[in-house]
């Protein structure tokens, strides 16, 4: 009764039909691109009714959601992601179980979780129209909230397309194009113009220091691109070939950049639910506040204390307040935690260091879930493998054999990789990198696949030319 009626909302959702042929790669990468355009007109066009302001908590919202505080798409691919985490933990734990070879259940997965989208969807664009986390004219609340809704659809639509006429992952895509205007847009209208400024002045020493988020920022690429290429190879051999073998790659971000993305988001979507109640009394004033304290803002509440303050990267930009002042504000700044009955301080420099513990810790717990709940820990790995006929040389061939040496690989690799990427993102925000270290992060993990997944589509097969430019 339950499936029948789940089936029957699902049914009731908008959808992309599937091509009635295969695109060859020229037209996927065609179709990539307009979705690209459309995204940055949407970004561009703000919701009738907004105020239109911009601040820093937005922008650093807006790199994780792909979304721009205000515009049609304020609330971004938020909805997506959450659904997400909530599936992901609900079949982690055990609640639902799921045969993903089986084509029905698998329909149904899906399905479910786009319809929990689209609820959080409404609910997050009633929460940001009337909440004051974007400034709406008296009266337009309800209609701005609807135009937020309907760019959140869009938004899931344009993902769908993507994943069926286009190339990688439209999430993906979104995301990428969020990071690559926050890096142009600071580089333009920040770094250049003040760095020229203090060179006519002959103030070499300031305007290096401007230049200080730039050289963090190529040196998070760097880093990052190292540490993609950074592999253990698992010796292997096929049994149909003998003689023939090689090794099993198991690369060190085995997750890639999903850790950092699933509890990132978890941290700010929870806190940006928790307005809600910020003005409650009681016992769910108590308990707001234990996890959520909010100060007002430029007319907006946001977050300044509690334990959701703690473990977020709610921490001022270098480069607009000068990097002397950042440095005091660690060394002398306060926030103010509810604990009990009473408000206890609680040192900016505490608050640095738990946001770092804290952020390895959620990565490696999301990491670990992720393997689980998608197929990728060492029991699924191994039977795929067996099923191939690969197996490990000196052994007999056993799926349990695979499985118990990749169990001292797998987790240990993912738990490593995932406190790596969930680390290097929380040092380079903190360092003022351009875009922030998150989201330089997610953009070279993002870059990374798009081209794997070039690769598979044959493009450099296609265009060959193209190879001696990204090598």
């Amino acid at each position: 009764m339950f499936n029948e009626i789940l089936d029957s909302l699902i049914s009731l959702l908008p959808q992309v039909k599937p091509p009635e042929k295969q695109l060859n790669i020229k037209q996927k990468l065609m179709f990539t691109g307009m979705v690209l355009a459309l995204y940055f007109f949407l970004y561009n066009v703000y919701a009738i009714g907004v105020v239109k302001i911009t601040t820093e908590q937005n922008e650093l919202l807006s790199i994780l959601f792909a979304s721009r505080a205000g515009s049609i798409i304020t609330v971004g691919i938020a909805p997506i992601i959450l659904a997400s985490i909530f599936f992901q933990l609900l079949t982690g734990s055990g609640i639902i179980e799921i045969d993903i070879n089986d084509v029905s259940q698998r329909a149904r997965y899906q399905g479910a979780q786009k319809l929990l989208a689209f609820v959080i969807a409404l609910l997050q664009s009633l929460l940001y129209a009337t909440s004051g986390y974007v400034t709406v004219i008296k009266g337009f609340e309800i209609f701005v909230a609807f135009q937020f809704f309907i760019g959140a659809i869009i938004l899931m639509l344009l993902d769908e397309a993507v994943a069926k006429y286009g190339i990688g992952s439209g999430i993906s895509l979104f995301i990428a194009a969020g990071v690559a205007f926050s890096l142009v847009a600071g580089f333009f209208r920040f770094i250049l113009p003040n760095t020229l400024n203090y060179i006519l002045q002959s103030n070499f020493t300031q305007a290096a220091y401007t230049l200080l988020p730039l050289f963090f920022s190529i040196l998070v690429i760097v880093i990052s691109v190292y540490a993609y290429k950074i592999k253990v190879e698992v010796p292997i051999s096929f049994q149909l070939a003998r003689g023939y073998g090689g090794g099993f790659p198991i690369p060190l971000l085995y997750v890639s950049n999903l850790p950092v993305i699933l509890a990132s988001s978890l941290i700010f979507l929870l806190s940006s639910w928790f307005i809600i109640f910020a003005n409650s009394t009681g016992i769910i004033g108590d308990i707001t506040r234990f996890f959520a304290s909010y100060t007002n803002q430029g007319g907006r509440p946001v977050l300044s204390g509690g334990l959701l303050y703690l473990i977020s990267p709610n921490f001022p930009i270098p480069y607009f307040i000068g990097y002397d002042s950042y440095l005091n504000f660690f060394l002398k700044g306060k926030s103010y935690w509810y604990f009990g009955s009473s408000y206890i301080e609680v040192p900016e420099f505490v608050h640095l260091l738990v946001y770092l513990i804290s952020t390895a810790f959620l990565c490696a717990m999301f990491g670990l879930l992720w393997i689980e709940t998608t197929g990728q820990n060492p029991e699924e790995v191994a039977k795929q493998m067996h099923e191939i006929g690969w197996q490990i040389p000196g052994y007999r061939r056993d799926p349990r054999v695979i499985q118990k040496i990749l169990e001292n690989y797998i987790p240990v690799i993912t738990v490593l990789g995932s406190i790596f990427v969930g680390l290097l993102a929380g040092v380079a925000t903190l360092t003022g990198a351009l875009g922030t270290g998150m989201g330089l992060l997610l953009l070279v993990g993002i870059i990374n696949d798009f081209s794997q997944r070039l690769k598979a589509e044959g493009f450099f097969e296609v265009y060959p030319s193209i190879t001696k430019f990204i090598r």
